[in-house]
């Protein structure tokens, strides 16, 4: 399966980064798309991207945490806009910790689709 890929939808490319259903045991395989996000991410000028992320069913640990900042900052240079689904529960504590770190103010919607169409719209 395929966790990173551009997607072209409405006419307008969005990178696609999948973090569904993770969990702690899953590091190397988490880190290992986080690096792949990155690789994808700087290949867009400056202000250009467009991200989706689907944190459904996420698993966070702190390793986790740190990945996901990193991979933040290093996405925002280059990021216009973005959207992410799937957080839940606590899910959004940490997420809004994340947004605050970070200084970014990423959208939460109800689905893939959702984000989508949002994205190819803003």
């Amino acid at each position: 399966m395929k966790r990173v890929e551009v997607l072209n939808h409405k006419g307008r490319e969005i990178v696609y980064i999948d973090f569904s259903n993770f969990e702690i045991k899953d590091y190397d395989e988490f880190k290992a798309t986080i690096e792949d996000a990155k690789n994808v991410v700087k290949n867009f000028p400056p202000n250009s991207a467009y991200t989706l992320v689907n944190f459904t069913n996420l698993r966070f640990s702190t390793q986790f945490l740190a990945e996901l900042k990193e991979l933040t900052f290093h996405n925002k240079p280059y990021v216009k806009n973005g959207a992410v689904f799937g957080v839940q529960g606590l899910q959004k504590v940490v997420f809004d910790a994340v947004m605050r770190i970070t200084g970014r103010d990423l959208p939460i919607l109800n689905s893939k689709e959702e984000g989508l169409d949002w994205l190819s719209e803003v």
